[in-house]
């Protein structure tokens, strides 16, 4: 029995928006609920009350994407999405080919 392969998203593609904080954390370097929150092995798991370590679109009430790359490409067994803030946000997850097509993996009812 072989293990999967894990790849963490390692560069943000596009994103709709951002959170900002205030104009004296931003001008401090202040990534809180910045896009690149979503890059890597997750730092706060969901459950966590008030991180700012997660991505956070600037309205919630619009819709809202981030579009993310990963160091290679893999068949896809799996896809783990953790929320931390605001849970049962995501309507739609999809997948890119090299090319650009685009596939839809699946629908939520958020």
């Amino acid at each position: 029995m072989q293990a999967q392969k894990v790849l963490w998203a390692n560069e943000v593609l596009d994103v709709s928006s951002e959170w900002t904080a205030s104009r004296h954390l931003v001008l401090l370097g202040d990534d809180s609920h910045k896009a690149k929150q979503v890059l890597g092995e997750p730092n706060i798991y969901p459950g966590s009350v008030g991180s700012t370590r997660a991505w956070a679109p600037k309205k919630a009430k619009s819709l809202e994407f981030i579009k993310v790359g990963f160091n290679e490409a893999i068949p896809i067994k799996q896809i783990a999405i953790a929320e931390t803030l605001n849970p049962t946000a995501i309507s739609k997850v999809f997948a890119y080919v090299e090319s650009g097509r685009e596939y839809l993996i699946n629908v939520f009812d958020p």
